[in-house]
């Protein structure tokens, strides 16, 4: 065990939370083809407690089954010595790999393709959705919001992506004065293509707003644009808002007949690990009507709560 898994291994009621600027590096932004951002990019470099009523590691505790527990630190530690070794061997991603190898309790390497430091983030922001979901009429909203081909990934920007996301949102659903979220990229292998998707807690929409959503997000080319669920296990189905996998299903995913998941084809992470890299966690947070607030997220309606 190293001594960043011995010191995380000793703050059992702890998540990161976000407070400065991640650093640039010269190789990667030759790599990506520009630098990444000094100063939109936030990175996890600090501690924050998380109240015992929302910390979702103990509300989905180690000793559920793998898929109902929440992922625990040899989870985490496992995953990322696993995606380490495979970016040894991808060319393209050694300074990766040295990053996850330099990442430390006193210095984490603050990389979206880490699982150690992704998992703090994780309990961080499953803590953060919890708090306020406990005083809001909320739903789960899924939604479809574009495919990227996968040699086109690398170079994507996220935040362009959120600002036309929010646009069609502010148009279509004007009462979502509450959205809360975040965004993934699954691979889809017939297609090498990325489909970007937001999960996101949502103030509950009327009809008319649904619709108008609906038809906002009809061009990306799915069947099912957008997918609404009632918060029925708020940990449940809060926790699985933001991940940051390293595999795909390959074949139909329907109903609830799922295909074994695998780990994704060399070229595919390849752009995935250099799409993530030009951004920090909080760039995969979708977000409307609240703000930073030191540790915290905070209603913009209300900035007590």
């Amino acid at each position: 065990m190293s001594r960043h898994d011995n010191q995380i291994a000793r703050h059992e009621n702890i998540a990161c939370v976000t407070v400065a600027a991640r650093q640039s590096s010269p190789r990667r932004d030759r790599q990506i083809g520009q630098p990444v951002r000094r100063n939109a990019s936030i990175q996890i470099v600090a501690l924050q407690r998380v109240p015992r009523e929302f910390d979702i590691a103990r509300l989905r505790p180690s000793d559920l089954p793998r898929g109902q527990r929440f992922e625990t630190e040899p989870d985490a530690r496992a995953r990322r010595d696993a995606d380490r070794e495979r970016f040894e061997g991808i060319a393209g991603l050694a300074e990766v790999a040295d990053l996850l190898w330099s990442c430390s309790g006193d210095s984490p390497c603050a990389e979206v393709c880490c699982a150690v430091c992704g998992r703090q983030f994780r309990r961080w922001l499953t803590g953060q959705a919890l708090r306020h979901q406990s005083g809001l009429d909320l739903q789960v909203v899924t939604v479809a919001l574009e495919s990227v081909a996968t040699k086109k990934l690398a170079k994507y920007d996220l935040l362009v992506v959120k600002r036309r996301v929010a646009q069609k949102f502010r148009r279509a659903a004007p009462s979502a004065k509450f959205v809360l979220g975040g965004i993934e990229a699954e691979y889809r292998q017939g297609e090498n293509a990325f489909l970007l998707h937001a999960h996101l807690l949502i103030s509950r929409l009327p009809r008319d707003e649904l619709k108008a959503l609906r038809s906002a997000f009809a061009d990306i080319g799915v069947t099912r644009a957008i997918k609404v669920q009632a918060l029925r296990d708020p940990a449940a189905q809060i926790s699985y808002a933001l991940k940051f996998p390293t595999f795909h299903r390959p074949g139909s995913q329907s109903g609830s007949r799922r295909s074994k998941a695998i780990p994704l084809p060399d070229p595919a992470l390849k752009a995935l690990t250099l799409w993530r890299a030009r951004h920090g966690f909080l760039d995969f947070v979708l977000m409307m009507g609240l703000r930073r607030s030191g540790g915290d997220l905070v209603r913009i309606d209300n900035r007590k709560t």
